[in-house]
């Protein structure tokens, strides 16, 4: 029986391990300075680009320029703070640029966002991405 090393069970550390360094970016709402430094201290990732969405504009200029970006490694869209059209558009760009996007309830947490790409099986997708 081959011992399982217990940052293998604990999905915070398994993504920590796969984006330590790396730029997300997060489309939706509005930019939460207390969010933006949990998140970057728990993955500790190198940058994280919040990209705020307005309902009354449905147009994606907002978020198309940082979706181009090179080091980003993953894109996050928060459901419930994004158009109908954000959510489509959003989807198309990642796909074009083939670019991990996870969507996710409201307001990013750590814990939740790890559980929530182990669960959506993105890992090996993010490990593509950067070339590891």
């Amino acid at each position: 029986m081959v011992a399982m090393n217990p940052a293998d069970r604990d999905p915070l550390d398994q993504v920590r391990r796969i984006l330590q360094g790396g730029t997300i970016a997060i489309v939706g709402g509005d930019q939460r300075r207390t969010h933006v430094e949990r998140l970057s201290q728990a993955f500790e990732l190198d940058g994280l680009l919040w990209v705020p969405t307005r309902e009354s504009d449905a147009s994606s200029r907002r978020f198309a320029a940082v979706i181009r970006r090179e080091e980003l490694t993953l894109v996050v869209s928060l459901h419930g703070l994004l158009r109908h059209q954000h959510t489509h558009d959003l989807r198309a760009m990642c796909r074009r640029f083939n670019i991990p996007l996870l969507s996710y309830w409201r307001s990013p947490h750590p814990a939740g966002l790890a559980a929530a790409l182990v669960a959506q099986h993105m890992l090996d997708a993010i490990r593509a991405r950067r070339g590891r």
